[in-house]
């Protein structure tokens, strides 16, 4: 593996491990300590907070955002196409010797980053990757009108706070 490759898989493990953390995060806040969790990621946080300031001015304009599923939800059929080429060369992930979670994207991102970065193959790698997203796919999104209320199989439920 040369240098650039051990760097890129170095980032990416930092990454993973970041993503990681933030999962248990959510897990933690959702569904064990809503009001006083802990984790990893708060601490740094707080470490940080000091250096994350914005002055909110009267005449600024800001937006409201929602969590969609989305992009993912719209290439599932693609992304089993690539989870099986990640299965390929990596078996022991479909056998449950590995931490690797591959109906989590994270987890996918990094597999298939590792394996370009591995394979003396990576060419062919990607080439078959590339014929999966040959095929015109129909563009998926919202109007003006549809993005204030997305349909409810596409975001999920929560409280607006007005």
């Amino acid at each position: 593996m040369d240098e650039n490759n051990k760097w890129m898989m170095l980032l990416l493990f930092l990454f993973h491990q970041t993503e990681r953390q933030w999962r248990e995060f959510e897990t933690e806040i959702k569904y064990n300590n809503r009001y006083f969790p802990k984790s990893q990621i708060l601490d740094e946080l707080k470490r940080i907070q000091k250096y994350a300031v914005h002055e909110i001015h009267a005449d600024e304009v800001y937006y409201r955002a929602r969590v969609f599923s989305t992009p993912w939800e719209c290439f599932k059929e693609e992304l089993e196409q690539i989870r099986q080429i990640i299965l390929k060369h990596f078996p022991d992930i479909e056998n449950g010797k590995s931490s690797f979670n591959l109906d989590n994207m994270s987890d996918m991102q990094a597999c298939l980053a590792m394996l370009l970065c591995m394979k003396n193959d990576s060419q062919s790698i990607m080439e078959e990757i590339e014929l999966i997203f040959e095929k015109e796919k129909k563009f998926w999104g919202y109007d003006a009108e549809q993005s204030d209320a997305p349909p409810k199989d596409k975001t999920s439920g929560g409280k607006s706070k007005s």
